[in-house]
């Protein structure tokens, strides 16, 4: 394994320890260990593992991850093909297509290409991002796949959970919970599909119709792009342009090529700011609503669902991180999932980009890419007065304190090595044998995470912990001519500008 940048005594007590077994290493806490460090480190580990963080070990689940990667059911045939039965495929469906009578809503679907068979013919896959109830996660799905030739085939989909029942305890609700289905459609070198439904009865008429997103055509480049920027559901009523205008900014100066925002609700001012970023700039935004068979679609009820259903909330937010992930993954080395109250700032005075930090990762282990789906920075506190505006070059009192390996931290993605991901690091990757995320020391990069108050549920620790202690850390100022004039630019543009 490899904790990068942590000092060499305790990152080797980690890596020899971490090649084991967690169940043994934690028995081994009740037994004599004289070495005080050892016993810390085994401690914290066991910890981190057992509350579902990241987990920076090789899985151990090696056949399942084959299926669940790499599924090779049989293409099921029916006696006519779905197009020659007394119905026809229906248009386009959008997001949160449904199959009724099934606890399902199908959010989008997405052509992977990534896997490779025994012989090292590449493959098809089809993923599909959907929200599954308990009652339909007993069923089984198919996939019936369409393709600009009029030709159509059927195949077998494995589920695949995108959540952890310890983050919330192992909630007993019934609450619509994130997965993946993969259909594997075999040699990637044949026609690519063009949409794909989703259905319980593969020889029955489809009630759904999504488009499927594909990866460059051969004809494009095939040189992906460095960084493309993640941003979850926007809910903010009142206007937030000018924090918003100087995240773009900084986002951009550290190297990012391209920002996906997906958005519930803003103020009709920020608003513009995004139209302005959408026509000018390298930002996308893509309209997000709730599941609409599952909740009301007012404004009113969805303010108060952000509000106090935080844990429905967080299972949502997964649904257009992973969407993102498989959007952006085949034009971009690595995705980044952010809030727009966070900044991932390298520490080096020399070293001003994402890409001066992955260079310093691969100059720790040259082969850290191939091994690793993601690399987790450690999160660092900035507070600021209650109310008042993110501005990162003014509050740089942060917590002297910084959150526990492993908590709060966010994550570049490679965009090869994941098969789902979550707000943190890669919850399930792409291959057996690739491991979840390498913890990448503070002293190359921090979460810059700006803050008016702690964050919900843990206000006892943040305040004993993180409030209690502060510094002041003027990082980011190494940045403050070339933002301030990148925020100079961007206004007079605006100003000037018909969008």
């Amino acid at each position: 394994m490899l904790i990068i940048g942590a000092p060499n005594a305790a990152r080797e007590v980690l890596e020899d320890t971490l090649q084991g077994d967690c169940d043994s290493i934690c028995d081994d806490l009740h037994g004599d260990i004289d070495d005080v460090m050892r016993r810390r480190f085994l401690q914290l580990f066991c910890v981190l593992t057992l509350t579902g963080l990241c987990t920076v070990g090789v899985l151990n689940r090696n056949a399942e991850y084959s299926r669940l990667n790499l599924p090779k059911e049989p293409t099921i045939d029916c006696a006519e093909p779905v197009k020659e039965l007394s119905c026809s495929i229906p248009a386009f469906t959008a997001e949160w297509s449904i199959i009724p009578g099934v606890d399902i809503e199908i959010y989008s679907a997405h052509l992977d290409d990534r896997i490779k068979d025994d012989s090292g013919v590449r493959q098809h896959t089809i993923r599909t991002i959907a929200l599954l109830r308990k009652s339909a996660t007993q069923i089984k799905f198919f996939c019936i796949v369409n393709y600009p030739s009029g030709a159509q085939r059927s195949a077998r989909a494995s589920v695949d959970r995108i959540w952890l029942d310890s983050w919330d305890n192992g909630s007993h609700r019934d609450i619509p919970t994130p997965h993946i289905l993969s259909c594997n459609l075999g040699d990637a070198t044949k026609e690519s599909p063009s949409s794909v439904s989703i259905v319980t009865d593969v020889c029955a008429c489809p009630s759904n119709n999504l488009r499927v997103r594909k990866p460059p055509s051969p004809e494009g480049s095939t040189h992906k792009k460095g960084f493309a920027v993640c941003v979850k559901g926007l809910f903010y009523p009142k206007d937030i342009s000018a924090s918003l205008i100087q995240w773009i900014e900084m986002i951009h100066l550290l190297g990012a090529e391209h920002i996906q925002f997906y958005l519930y609700h803003v103020h009709h001012k920020t608003r513009r700011t995004l139209k302005f970023y959408e026509k000018f700039r390298q930002v996308a935004v893509r309209k997000l609503t709730l599941p609409p068979r599952e909740y009301p679609q007012g404004l009113g009820f969805l303010e108060n669902f952000l509000k106090t259903r935080t844990w429905e909330k967080r299972r949502l937010e997964l649904v257009p991180y992973n969407d993102c992930y498989y959007r952006m993954r085949n034009k971009y080395e690595y995705v980044v999932l952010l809030d727009i109250d966070e900044i991932i700032v390298p520490r080096d005075p020399d070293t001003g980009t994402w890409a001066g930090v992955m260079e310093r990762i691969r100059e720790t282990e040259a082969e850290a890419i191939d091994k690793y789906a993601s690399f987790a920075f450690t999160n660092a506190y900035f507070f600021r007065k209650l109310g008042t505006p993110i501005d990162i070059l003014q509050q740089t009192e942060r917590s002297a304190n910084l959150s526990r390996p492993g908590f709060a931290v966010k994550s570049f993605f490679t965009s090869d090595g994941s098969l789902a991901v979550f707000n943190h690091y890669t919850l399930i990757p792409l291959r057996a044998g690739t491991r979840k995320c390498a913890i990448v020391g503070p002293d190359i990069a921090l979460v810059h995470h700006y803050r008016d108050s702690c964050p919900s549920k843990m206000e006892e620790e943040c305040a004993s912990n993180f409030m209690k202690y502060k510094t002041n850390d003027m990082t980011i100022l190494k940045y403050d001519v070339k933002l301030r004039e990148a925020i100079a630019e961007v206004k007079a543009n605006m100003k000037n500008a018909i969008y």
